[in-house]
Parts: C-alpha cells; structure tokens; sequence
C-alpha cells in the first residue's frame, strides 16, 4: 500500500481511514484494487501470448492469416485457372 499517493491522501481529507470500507455507508471495499502493467500495445484484456520459440504473438497472427486465407479461398474459388472472357468492347468514332 502506498501511503504517499495522492489518492490515499485524498481519501483521507473526506474523512477515509485503512479500517473502513468506501462508500456512504462504509460497507465498500477495504483492500485496494490491484492492478497488472499490460504490455505496449496490448489491448484492454489482451494478454501475450509467447509461442515455444519465443515470438510474441505470432502463432496467433499466422493462424487469423491461415484462417482469413481460407475464407477469401473458399468465397473466391474458380474452379481452376480459367479465366472468365470479356466482351469486346465497340469503339465509337466521331
């Protein structure tokens, strides 16, 4: 706990002691929150992930890739390599 901090002093000036809970009634929390340090860009509620060779995130950035690559095969499959012929176009002359 850290007694230097300007929230514990604030609380302190609104009539706050370490043995009473918060709120009106005093029936708040007693502990303080406990907070965790997220890594530099790391989203709200993400977590590293480390794969067996030591790379951070990587195994679930090739398997999002293999899966989006897999979708945009399935939605754009032709069939083979024929290629769909285009009309001719007319050309107008003036």
């Amino acid at each position: 706990n850290d007694k230097s901090g300007f929230g514990f002093k604030m609380l302190q000036k609104m009539g706050w002691s370490e043995d009473k809970g918060l709120g009106k009634d005093e029936t708040g929390i007693v502990t303080s929150i406990k907070i965790k340090k997220r890594e530099n860009g790391l989203g709200l509620g993400g977590e590293e992930e480390i794969d067996a060779a030591g790379n951070k995130g990587w195994s679930s950035t090739v398997s999002s890739f293999n899966s989006v690559l897999e979708l945009l095969k399935e939605t754009y499959a032709t069939g083979g390599s024929e290629k769909k012929k285009r009309k001719p176009t007319k050309s107008i002359s003036v």
